[in-house]
């Protein structure tokens, strides 16, 4: 009885997880039946200083008509996660049918999340639209990052244990070499957007094992050609 509470508590928990990652993508678009839907293409994930361009199609609710800029206005605006405003402005209507706003790579110089939001109004309608997006170093989602180097840092640290009890010290000049790239990156980036003491200071440990790991590889195996 024990063991189905414990299996349905933990499903339970699954489920909620599940449908607030599913909920966390969704597009927050607000207009009133009569008013404006907007449509814009916004990815969840971008990368780290580099421009993205927003393009975005604006549609009267109650008919479905494309709407133009004969009447209508639309300003964006970008704010990171502390509320504060990067950037506003207003977007320029092409001649395809859609409108279009630019945001330089400076304003992505900080790894974190963003709010962007549209907003579109003329003399009698309006609509808007907001959303968040995650800039990560490499584009890719922060979870994926994470795993992807946990499991560098222990493999790295796999191959230096395994080169230690084999003998094979080419793989702890290896080993070495990863392991420094890798507390180099801690030092200066972080841990993909998370950067305080404890992080550094275990970017530092391993670029000291790494090191370590480089001279002792590199001096047994110039000793064994010898």
């Amino acid at each position: 009885m024990n063991k189905k509470k414990i299996f349905l508590f933990f499903s339970l928990i699954f489920l909620v997880i599940t449908i607030n990652c599913v909920l966390g993508s969704v597009y927050n678009i607000i207009n009133p039946d009569d008013g404006y839907y907007i449509i814009s293409q916004l990815q969840d994930v971008y990368k780290k200083n580099e421009n993205i361009i927003i393009n975005f199609f604006v549609y009267n609710e109650s008919n479905g008509d494309l709407i133009d800029n004969s009447s209508t206005n639309c300003s964006v605006f970008l704010s990171d996660d502390k509320g504060e405003l990067i950037v506003n402005g207003y977007a320029t209507y092409t001649s395809e049918g859609y409108w279009n706003f630019f945001i330089s790579s400076g304003n992505f110089s900080e790894i974190g999340k963003y709010n962007l939001g549209i907003s579109c109004t003329s003399p009698i309608q309006g609509g808007a639209f907001v959303k968040y997006f995650e800039v990560t170093s490499t584009g890719l989602e922060r979870f994926n990052m994470i795993i992807i180097m946990i499991i560098f840092i222990a493999v790295s640290y796999t191959i230096l244990f395994y080169s230690k009890i084999t003998k094979k010290y080419a793989f702890e000049f290896f080993s070495g070499l990863l392991l420094t790239v890798i507390g180099l990156y801690n030092i200066v980036y972080g841990f993909e957007g998370i950067k305080n003491i404890v992080i550094q200071s275990f970017g530092v440990v391993n670029v000291g094992i790494g090191f370590i790991a480089i001279l002792e590889g590199a001096f047994k195996l110039n000793e064994g050609e010898r």
